[in-house]
């Protein structure tokens, strides 16, 4: 598992690469400068981030996350104290993962015939496979938190933002609006007071963002 602990920000590149490390991609690159033979290195690991407030993120690493609110440390152990604890109950919580992983295996050829797959549809079947074995709701608070981050990544855009504001606000025409891509711009401009770092110079950007 690939970790990354107490981020405050994911850079686009960053974002990038954690979407293929987590889908699966692969390197290929030659062996030796003096021959030719190819060197191919296959990956894909889950990921795990960490941090207060991440910021916005982008809407295809957000399509690929499952976001867990975790509650306030109420009690601090020492590193000591929190491993012992962990030593202990190890065994436990190590046979309790084998004996679901052998019941969601064994159910998994039956849990394929889901109709509605998610951008990670292995995952979401793997989900619902778990669902039928324990009973809980694993795959609808997938989605539930799915459209919740989509929700977020478009709010954390100022286009998309003002764009929403202005759709649902009395100025919206009540027959809809018509328009060509540089008069939109110009309306959306008008409801932001100007622009800023973040908002589109040209129609051609505007459009591209609304993509």
């Amino acid at each position: 598992m690939l970790a990354l602990g107490n981020l405050s920000g994911v850079p686009g590149c960053l974002s990038d690469a954690l979407c293929r490390v987590v889908t699966g991609d692969a390197q290929v690159s030659r062996a030796l400068y003096s021959d030719d033979d190819v060197s191919l290195l296959v990956y894909q690991r889950p990921v795990l981030l960490t941090g207060i407030d991440i910021g916005a993120l982008r809407n295809d690493l957000a399509e690929r996350m499952t976001p867990l609110e975790l509650l306030p440390i109420t009690q601090r152990r020492t590193a000591a104290a929190l491993r012992g604890a962990y030593e202990g109950a190890r065994p436990e919580v190590l046979g309790a993962l084998l004996d679901l992983a052998d019941e969601v295996w064994a159910d998994l050829p039956a849990a394929a015939d889901l109709t509605r797959l998610a951008r990670m549809a292995d995952f979401a079947v793997l989900l619902h496979a778990i669902d039928r074995v324990t009973g809980w709701q694993g795959l609808n608070t997938f989605y539930g938190a799915q459209d919740d981050l989509v929700d977020a990544v478009l709010d954390g855009q100022p286009v998309t933002a003002t764009l929403r504001d202005w759709v649902g606000s009395s100025m919206f025409p009540v027959g809809g609006w018509t328009g060509t891509m540089t008069e939109l711009l110009d309306v959306l401009t008008a409801r932001v007071g100007g622009s800023t770092d973040r908002w589109p110079r040209t129609a051609a950007v505007l459009s591209q963002r609304l993509r």
